[in-house]
């Protein structure tokens, strides 16, 4: 009875933790080494859907898309905290509201400090908790 009951658990639990998303720990941090994200929001609106922006984490750097450049800097994680240096980036132009967009975008990446889950989407908010940019994975 008791070996019933043991198994029973662990598959209970096993079922729980395949519901958690992709590369979530516990204690609600991502491993995000290897992910590739489309930004969905940049200080609180909506991105341009015809061309969002992207981001990719690699090792000690992140990089992308604006939806017009792409660029690229290095970041240091550690917990939740992300240190985010000084991007680098192709210099094409764009017209109006896409190259506004990626104006906005590299301004909340410098405010970025840290980041949080949420519902399945990655925030990175600012030192006071601020949601600057909101990720979707791809």
């Amino acid at each position: 009875m008791k070996r019933l009951l043991v198994l029973s658990m662990a598959a209970g639990l096993g079922l729980l933790s395949a519901c958690a998303s992709v590369g979530e720990q516990a204690s609600g941090l991502l491993d995000l080494d290897g992910t590739a994200w489309t930004v969905s929001r940049i200080e609180q609106k909506d991105s341009a859907t015809e061309r969002a922006a992207t981001m990719m984490f690699e090792a000690d750097r992140l990089g992308g898309h604006t939806g017009c450049n792409h660029y690229t800097a290095p970041v240091e994680i550690d917990g939740a905290s992300l240190a985010i240096g000084m991007a680098a980036a192709t210099k094409m132009a764009c017209l109006g509201p896409i190259m506004e967009q990626e104006q906005q975008f590299f301004r909340a990446l410098e405010a970025v400090d840290s980041y949080r889950v949420e519902g399945g989407e990655l925030l990175l908010v600012d030192a006071d908790g601020q949601e600057r940019l909101r990720l979707i994975e791809k």
